[in-house]
């Protein structure tokens, strides 16, 4: 229930990327890392704990930081239990994506081929207060950026179920040994991936864009947590309070459906599309249409755009620093006397800098919009 209406989730599964299949491969890991070592037959859920941890891994680079979380809880179960053959079996995981790893390096390194190393450099450390807020207070109330009807949706209803946990379980509690494992099992879950990540920036000294990466792998587990809290109000007797709370909640994730869009960039909530398509109207059929962005939305706004209005050229150019992608020649562009260069926020402002330079090159005249340029002979 509370993942059907939470705005973050709700958000990302518009978006065409890998962050939701990340999610699944996170939730599942969890769950066969929580049956190898506390349920029956663990050689079964060590096996599939293997895949889906291979899986993870194969979807974002960002799972090893969640995976610190598996490595840290085990441990602290090994403590408790001193049952080795269980953890023993963790160990097949640990090899699969060892091996994983080492095929796929090859690849890895053909990624890192031309990357910018210094872009992000210490940009963390620049304002360490907003970093550490975006870290730390984000994933707690799982916002997503700056959507106000998100914040109304998170913090009255966090600081509602922190005050459930404290009340005193009724019947159903009774299991209270079972229900402090699953609790920590969750806590650890949401913070442990967080201190990796810190860990990482500050080494590093880099601060990349990962605050939705880390809601994403530990949002079940804040849902879950939240859905022991609604629970937790229901059991002590406050059944109408929490029929209340819960109708606030779909109201205001009803809400958020109008906000999240794949064609919304999810840093300013602009509508790119809107724009994109106001500027291929407002263009001449001899005009080129060159849209610039990260991969996602730009992208999807203009292959909309190309198929809906075939007659207008249009050209996807991706300014970041990882997979640079080559600028058009100047034999492609002699056709067109003026090019229409969409001014989107990019990863790599350097590559937006770059593909302004090259035209101003080739077209002197330049006239500057809100959101775009206009190249001219």
């Amino acid at each position: 229930f509370v993942a059907a209406v939470v705005p973050f989730q709700l958000y990302f599964a518009q978006e065409g990327r890998m962050y939701t299949l990340s999610l699944f491969w996170a939730t599942l890991s969890a769950w066969a890392l929580w049956k190898t070592l506390n349920g029956a037959r663990p050689f079964f859920w060590a096996l599939l704990y293997a895949l889906t941890v291979v899986g993870g891994f194969f979807s974002h680079y960002f799972f090893v930081f969640y995976l610190a979380f598996h490595v840290v809880y085990a441990l602290l179960w090994l403590i408790r239990n001193s049952d080795w053959k269980r953890f023993a079996y963790l160990g097949f995981a640990v090899l699969a994506l060892i091996l994983a790893a080492v095929l796929w390096y090859p690849i890895y390194q053909a990624q890192q081929h031309g990357v910018s190393v210094d872009y992000h450099f210490a940009k963390g450390l620049k304002n360490p207060l907003r970093y550490l807020t975006a870290l730390v207070w984000q994933p707690l109330v799982v916002i997503a950026g700056d959507n106000r009807l998100e914040r109304l949706f998170y913090i009255p209803i966090t600081l509602l179920l922190l005050f459930c946990f404290l009340l005193k379980p009724g019947k159903a509690g009774q299991e209270e040994k079972f229900s402090l494992n699953r609790e920590g099992f969750l806590l650890t879950w949401i913070f442990i991936p967080l201190l990796a990540q810190i860990t990482y920036d500050m080494f590093k000294q880099t601060h990349t864009v990962v605050v939705d990466r880390y809601i994403m792998l530990i949002s079940p587990a804040v849902c879950m947590l939240m859905g022991f809290g609604l629970y937790r109000l229901w059991d002590s007797g406050h059944r109408k309070a929490t029929a209340c709370l819960m109708s606030i909640m779909v109201l205001l994730g009803f809400a958020n459906t109008w906000a999240p869009s794949p064609f919304r960039d999810e840093h300013n909530k602009k509508d790119i599309r809107g724009k994109i398509q106001w500027m291929t109207h407002q263009a001449r059929p001899q005009d080129l249409v060159l849209v610039n962005g990260p991969p996602g939305a730009p992208g999807l706004a203009a292959w909309y755009l190309s198929k809906s209005k075939p007659e207008q050229p249009m050209l996807y150019w991706m300014s970041q620093a990882d997979y640079p992608t080559p600028l058009p020649s100047p034999d492609l562009l002699k056709p067109y006397q003026r090019v229409w260069l969409f001014r989107e926020r990019a990863n790599n402002e350097r590559g937006l800098q770059q593909v302004k330079d090259y035209l101003q090159r080739l077209y002197p005249h330049q006239t500057q919009e809100n959101d775009w340029f206009i190249y001219s002979r």
